[in-house]
C-alpha cells in the first residue's frame, strides 16, 4: 500500500463542516495506512486481466439496468484505494439511488443539525457515540483523531435526525470506511441507506439484529455444514453461535482495509445480502485452512474460537475478489431464502421470548412504530381488530391508525378502519412504507397482462377483491410476482412461490368493523411437524402462483383464492397453506372490483 495518497480537497472542493474545514489527508493517518499489509488484487490474479473503470466512464455506466451495474461492479478487479474513481462510484450510485438533488438538502440538513446537537463545542467537549451506534467494534481504520471527531459528529447527527434507528451497531465502522472516500457526504449517503428498502443494506433494531445473525447461521450450517460441524465438536455450539453473532464484524472490523473498501464497492451495489455471501466465503475459506493444518484445532481450544477467528481474517490469504467470487458461486442463494429463513427464526425467537416485547410503545420499541404486540394477539387462525371491543379501544386503533402511512391511501371499497386493520397483521418492517395503489379493474382494466405489468414491479402487495354480492377479501403477498418467472436449479419455472408472511383476509358481511385474518399454519409453530410426510408439507407451503391464465393464493385440496385470466370470475376454497374457509358464499364468485396496493417498488 505505499503511495497510497488521498486528495488534499474535499469533496468537490468544498470544505468539510464535519470538523472545521479539515480535507481528506487530515482525517486519514498516512502512516498507519500506509503499513497496512497488502491484500489488494493485482494483475494476474483473474488471467492477467482487470477492469478499472476511469472517472469519465462511471456516469454512463451507472445509467444501465441495476443487474448490470451490479456485474460491473462485481467486475473492478483493478479499482485500487488511492483512485478517485472510488469516490465517483459511489458517489454516483447515491445519486442513482436518490436524485442528485439531494446531495445539497442532505448536506443542509446536517449542517443546521449539527448547530443544534452542538452549539460551538469544541471536539474535546463531544458527547459518546449513542448507544443505538456503539460497538465494542469500533474500527476507525487509521482515522486520526480528527478524521474519528468527524465520524462521531456524523453519527450523533445521524441519530439525532433518526430516531426509529434504534439499534445499528454497523453504522459506525461503516460512517469510519465512507469518511476515508466520501468527505461532508457521509451523512447523506448514510441516510439514504437508511432509508433504502430494496436493497436492504442493514438491521436497525435489536430484534431484527438478532434474526441476522440466526439467519448467517442457519445460512452456514446450509453451505458449510462440515466447517461449521467440526467447530461444534471442538469448542460447543455456545462459542460458534457467540461466533456468529459478530457476523458483519468478520468484514467491517477483522478484514485489511483493502478487503473491506473491495467489498463495500459491491454491498453498495447489491445491499445486505452481499454480506451474507461474504461471511459464508470467509468460513468456507476458513475451514480450508483448519482442514490443511490440523494443529489449528489445538490453537483453537487453547486461545479461543473468537480469537483464533479474528487472527485468520486479519492474515487473511486471499484476495478480495477471491471472497467476493466465491460468495457469488453459493447456488440457490436468493432472496426468497432469507426471507423465508429470517421469518422462521423472527416467529421462534419471539415464541420463545428471547427479546422483551411486552408492553412496547412507539418510545421504547425498539421499531421506532407501532409493533404487532401493540395490538391483540395475532397468532389464532381467526384474528379480529380491535375495532369491535369497548370505545376507548376503539379510539385506540382510530389513534394508531394516524401513525400509518396507509392513512393516505384511498380505496373505492375498503374504509379507513378496514385498511388500519389489515395494516395491523402486515410485517413491522413494512409498517413505515407508504403503500400506492398500483392497480385496479376500475382504472386499468381487466387484464391479468396488466395486472403482472403494474404488480411484478412491487414487494409486497396487498390485493384486495370486492365481489358483485358486496363480500370483500383480499391476501398480503409478500413476494413479487415475477418470480412466477424466475426458475429453479433444474432450469424449470416455479409453479408455488412466496414465503410464510403471506396470510388472507376477509371482512365480515355481518360487521364490517370485523378483519378476520388467516395465516400460515405454520407461522407460529417452533418446530416442524414430524408426522407429516412430505406432500402434506408441501401442501402449506403453496402460497401464491401466476400463470398466463390465472392467478391463485394458498393451494393444497383447494384455491384460497383463484382469479381468471379476465379477472373477472374466481373461486374461493378451503386450502392447507392457510387452513381458511371459503371466503365468499357458494365458493364461486364474480369480481366488482380488485385493487391492489404495492409496497417496495422494485429495479427489476
Amino acid at each position: 500500500m505505499e503511495g497510497v495518497h488521498f486528495p488534499v480537497r474535499g469533496a468537490h472542493g468544498r470544505s468539510d463542516p464535519c470538523h472545521g474545514g479539515y480535507q481528506f489527508q487530515s482525517v486519514v493517518d498516512q502512516t498507519l495506512l500506509a503499513a497496512l499489509p497488502d491484500h489488494g488484487d493485482h494483475v494476474g490474479e483473474n488471467d492477467g486481466e482487470t477492469s478499472t473503470l476511469e472517472t469519465s466512464q462511471i456516469p454512463s455506466c451507472l445509467t444501465k439496468s441495476q443487474k448490470s451495474i451490479k456485474m460491473l461492479i462485481r467486475s473492478q478487479h483493478g479499482l485500487s484505494l488511492q483512485r478517485e474513481e472510488r469516490h465517483h462510484l459511489w458517489m454516483g450510485l447515491y445519486h442513482k439511488r436518490e436524485g442528485s438533488e439531494s446531495r445539497a438538502i442532505h448536506a443542509d440538513v446536517f449542517r443546521d443539525s449539527l448547530q443544534s446537537c452542538f452549539g460551538s463545542k469544541e471536539p474535546h467537549d463531544l458527547p459518546p457515540l449513542p448507544s443505538a451506534v456503539k460497538s465494542s467494534h469500533g474500527n476507525t481504520f487509521c482515522l486520526t483523531a480528527k478524521g474519528q471527531t468527524s465520524v462521531t459528529k456524523i453519527l450523533i447527527v445521524f441519530v439525532f435526525n433518526n430516531p426509529d434507528v434504534r439499534y445499528c451497531p454497523i453504522l459506525h465502522p461503516l460512517a469510519a470506511v465512507f469518511r476515508h472516500f466520501l468527505s461532508e457526504d457521509t451523512y447523506g449517503f448514510l441516510t439514504s441507506l437508511c432509508s433504502s428498502r430494496h436493497p436492504k443494506y442493514f438491521s436497525q433494531t435489536k430484534q431484527q439484529h438478532e434474526v441476522d445473525w440466526q439467519t448467517v447461521k442457519e445460512l452456514n450450517n446450509k453451505y458449510n455444514r462440515p466447517i461449521c460441524s467440526e467447530l461444534i465438536s471442538v469448542v460447543g455450539e455456545d462459542n460458534v453461535d457467540d461466533l456468529f453473532k459478530s457476523w458483519m464484524f468478520w468484514i467491517l472490523d477483522y478484514l485489511p482495509f483493502p478487503h473491506v473498501v473491495r467489498i463495500v464497492d459491491c454491498f453498495l451495489a447489491e445491499g445486505q445480502k452481499l454480506l451474507f455471501r461474504c461471511c459464508l466465503s470467509i468460513l468456507r475459506q476458513f475451514g480450508k485452512v483448519i482442514r490443511a493444518n490440523p494443529s489449528k484445532r489445538q490453537v483453537i481450544q487453547k486461545e479461543g474460537l473468537n480469537s483464533t477467528f479474528i487472527r485468520f481474517c486479519r492474515e487473511i490469504p486471499v484476495s478480495p475478489s477471491a471472497i467476493l467470487e466465491r460468495g457469488f458461486r453459493f447456488r440457490g442463494l436468493s432472496t426468497a431464502l432469507i426471507q423465508k429463513s429470517s421469518l422462521q427464526i423472527e416467529i421462534n425467537i419471539k415464541a420463545k421470548g428471547l427479546l422483551n416485547h411486552s408492553s412496547k410503545t412507539q418510545n421504547d420499541s425498539g421499531d421506532g412504530f407501532p409493533t404487532s404486540q401493540a395490538f391483540p394477539d395475532k397468532s389464532s387462525s381467526s384474528i379480529i381488530s380491535p375495532r369491535k371491543q369497548e370505545v376507548d379501544a376503539q379510539e385506540t386503533a382510530k389513534d394508531n391508525f394516524q401513525m400509518f402511512p396507509i392513512n393516505n391511501l384511498k380505496s373505492e371499497f375498503l374504509t379507513p378502519g378496514q385498511l388500519s386493520s389489515i395494516w395491523q397483521c402486515i410485517p413491522d418492517r413494512m409498517t413505515t412504507i407508504d403503500p400506492k395503489l398500483v392497480y385496479s379493474t376500475n382504472e386499468h382494466g381487466t387484464s391479468l397482462t396488466t395486472f403482472f405489468k403494474n404488480c411484478e414491479k412491487y414487494e409486497p402487495t396487498i390485493i384486495a377483491i370486492k365481489t358483485t354480492k358486496r363480500e370483500v377479501f383480499g391476501a398480503y403477498c409478500s413476494t413479487s410476482w415475477a418470480e412466477r418467472k424466475y426458475k429453479d436449479d433444474r432450469g424449470l419455472r416455479q409453479a408455488y412461490f412466496g414465503t410464510g408472511e403471506t396470510f388472507l383476509f376477509q371482512i365480515d358481511l355481518r360487521d364490517p368493523s370485523e378483519c378476520i385474518i388467516y395465516p400460515w399454519v405454520r407461522k407460529n409453530t417452533q418446530n416442524e411437524d414430524v408426522t407429516l410426510t412430505k406432500a402434506e408439507k408441501h401442501a402449506q407451503e403453496l402460497f401464491m402462483s401466476g400463470q398466463t391464465d390465472m392467478i391463485s393464493i394458498g393451494g393444497g385440496n383447494g384455491c384460497a383464492i383463484f382469479l381468471d385470466s379476465s379477472l373477472r370470475f374466481g373461486r374461493s376454497e378451503h386450502c392447507e397453506t392457510f387452513n381458511n374457509p371459503p371466503l365468499c358464499q357458494g365458493k364461486d364468485f364474480e369480481v366488482s372490483v380488485v385493487e391492489v396496493y404495492g409496497l417496495n417498488l422494485l429495479d427489476l
